[in-house]
């Protein structure tokens, strides 16, 4: 998020089942997302803990982006908080209807998803289940994680972040192996070295055969330098 705008407790009216705000603030947040490509995420609380959103959410959030819509092209995002902190959030598009959003990932002293991810026990991960529990290891499965150069610090990086079950690791290197290489890059071999392979190709290989599926490995071989400042 690019910019978070509370809207006072004393501009709120309300009512037993509703509250009502204004949305000058909100106004004027328009040009600067509708300049910057934004879009608008609008999230309230159900102090209740009704999970989900009534019919009087389907109303408002239908009045409300209409009108932001005409500014801001949408889709844009509208989401509950509960009082045990989870969140529920789904798009609004511009003619009115609602797609669910699939999952709410908050990222603070600790990784939070909401639903908690789900997955089946491997052979190679009971051990890990047993240290660290199934919701750590789930949590693990669910990841993509990139790793920007697969030398002497990335290759035992991925080497291990695939043996702890990440789901799908991002490999990003342009650069090829070397016979000077092979005593630091894990997972390399003298006939990598001899026809150059490239080195996340080199790793994705390596990753492949230590058949743990059903994670996926993704390599980039592009121009860092271009990737980052695009």
């Amino acid at each position: 998020m690019h910019r978070i705008t509370e809207i006072p407790y004393a501009e709120c009216v309300r009512a037993e089942a509703t509250v009502t705000w204004p949305t000058r603030r909100l106004r004027a947040l328009l040009p600067e997302a509708g300049a910057g490509g934004m879009k608008v995420l609008k999230i309230h609380s159900h102090p209740n803990g009704y999970r989900g959103f009534s019919a009087l959410d389907d109303a408002s959030d239908r009045e409300l982006f209409a009108a932001v819509s005409l500014k801001v092209p949408g889709p844009h995002i509208s989401a509950v908080m509960l009082p045990d902190g989870e969140i529920l959030a789904r798009l609004v598009m511009d003619d009115g209807t609602f797609r669910a959003v699939d999952r709410v990932a908050v990222v603070g002293d600790d990784l939070v998803f909401w639903p908690d991810p789900l997955a089946a026990a491997n052979d190679f991960d009971q051990r890990h289940r047993q240290v660290f529990g199934d919701r750590t290891t789930n949590l693990l499965r669910a990841l993509t994680v990139a790793v920007v150069g697969i030398s002497g610090t990335g290759s035992p990086t991925v080497e291990m972040l695939a043996r702890l079950g990440v789901g799908r690791i991002l490999l990003i290197d342009p650069d090829v192996v070397e016979g000077r290489n092979l005593n630091r890059i894990w997972g390399s071999t003298r006939s990598d070295a001899e026809v150059g392979a490239n080195k996340a190709l080199m790793m994705r290989g390596h990753l492949d055969r230590m058949g743990l599926a059903p994670m996926s490995w993704i390599s980039k071989v592009g121009s860092i330098r271009s990737r980052l400042s695009s």
